[in-house]
């Protein structure tokens, strides 16, 4: 989404408008 040091700070890391923080 943002970064990918991030993607597992999201549920879905390839969709800048259907990330989610935790």
């Amino acid at each position: 989404a943002l970064d990918k040091l991030s993607v597992k700070e999201y549920e879905d890391p390839f969709s800048d408008g259907g990330f989610r923080t935790r």
